[in-house]
């Protein structure tokens, strides 16, 4: 049974034409006139197989290009959180190979623009680019919400990881689909809210898109009726108390996005209506997201989930589901570790951990190799990339 805790992925984004375009320069050069090379660089990409792509190493080496003595800890932990999406072979792919959706222009940067820039800059080896790019996008996360304070307002090891990937998956469904949102012309701001395109056919929604049928009904016994409950990532309360430990995250409360709670309180009592979740469709990547708010940091209580995590999986791991017979298997992770964020990208047969404190990006021959290592850190998953076993 999922509960009816609020989160806040209902996003805002600025749309004064007032708000100048934001002035980054790249080796004395303005980065929008690389962005209207795009078209002319994804013609010579395109014609690369997905094999070809998957294989490079480029991406799996550009967290140790990082500049380690750039003294802003947002770009630090920005890097990581880009590098666990780059892990994602058919969302890196989507980028580097499909046509981008909008026309680069100097006055319209959208972020799925300056994720080719990233992605293709580390296939190209342009390591030099990475802090120009990761500066840029950190100022564009901030539009997005609509908010200058965005990352002052998050919290290191407990939701920074989580909702910086929730904002990337909202911006990217925003760019791609922008004519679909209603424009509110008293708070000059449009209102971009991934539940309400249920019916979706984005990029994002298509790789990301996970779709529940919502069963709603109140206590009072007057209310009862159904929904389609359409959302990029799987949110969950890790922080709440746990009395035991947990065997899937199935069992940890579901955090719903606020606007669709307050839109179904009871009609009659007011009240918030009993939401029962049930997964009806099979995306391709499931991304649980942990939210570690609520306090409690056990590492014991998620400790049979974590060494048992990279297992083919049923959906009935994540929740309960019309399409039990689907498997998947974690491809990517971001997790905390006592007092900075690493992850985790499984390559074949090895694990891949980037680690900025580390000198070279280091490598584990098997998962169980992995937790031996970090046996002595507080290790705490924040973001999970499940692909479907196909």
């Amino acid at each position: 049974m999922a509960q009816n805790h609020a989160s806040n992925s209902g996003t805002m984004v600025n749309q004064r034409s007032s708000d100048p375009p934001i002035g980054v320069h790249e080796n004395g050069m303005n980065l929008a006139l690389r962005i209207t090379e795009v078209d002319q660089d994804k013609k010579g990409t395109s014609e690369q197989s997905v094999d070809e792509i998957a294989s490079t190493s480029s991406c799996e080496e550009s967290a140790t290009f990082f500049n380690k003595n750039n003294a802003d800890k947002d770009l630090f932990n920005l890097s990581l959180v880009i590098q666990s999406l780059c892990n994602l072979r058919h969302f890196r792919d989507m980028f580097l190979m499909e046509p981008l959706v909008w026309i680069p222009s100097v006055d319209n940067h959208c972020i799925a623009q300056i994720f080719y820039e990233i992605f293709s800059s580390w296939e190209k080896n342009e390591h030099y680019l990475s802090d120009i790019l990761l500066t840029y996008i950190k100022t564009l996360l901030c539009r997005i919400v609509d908010c200058t304070s965005f990352y002052e307002k998050l919290q290191v090891g407990k939701n920074y990881a989580s909702e910086i990937v929730a904002t990337i998956l909202i911006g990217l469904h925003m760019s791609e689909t922008s004519s679909r949102f209603s424009f509110n012309r008293e708070t000059e701001t449009q209102v971009a809210n991934p539940i309400t395109c249920g019916d979706c056919i984005c990029p994002t929604h298509n790789l990301f898109g996970i779709k529940f049928e919502a069963q709603m009904s109140c206590s009072c016994g007057k209310c009862s009726d159904g929904y389609l409950y359409t959302t990029l990532f799987h949110k969950l309360d890790a922080g709440s108390p746990q009395t035991s430990k947990i065997k899937s995250f199935a069992e940890l409360p579901v955090l719903l996005d606020e606007q669709f709670c307050k839109e179904n309180n009871c009609e009659d009592c007011g009240n918030l209506k009993t939401i029962d979740l049930s997964l009806s469709n099979t995306p391709h990547f499931f991304t649980i997201v942990l939210n570690w708010l609520g306090g409690n940091e056990s590492q014991d209580t998620l400790s049979e989930v974590i060494a048992g995590v990279t297992s083919p999986l049923e959906t009935e791991f994540f929740c309960r589901s019309a399409h039990s017979a689907a498997m998947y298997t974690v491809t990517s992770m971001i997790c905390y570790a006592d007092d900075r964020y690493v992850c985790f990208a499984r390559v074949k047969d090895k694990w891949l951990i980037y680690d900025f404190e580390a000198v070279v990006m280091q490598t584990a021959d098997t998962w169980e190799h992995l937790l031996d290592r970090f046996k002595d850190h507080k290790l705490q998953p924040e973001v999970l990339f499940f692909e479907v076993i196909k």
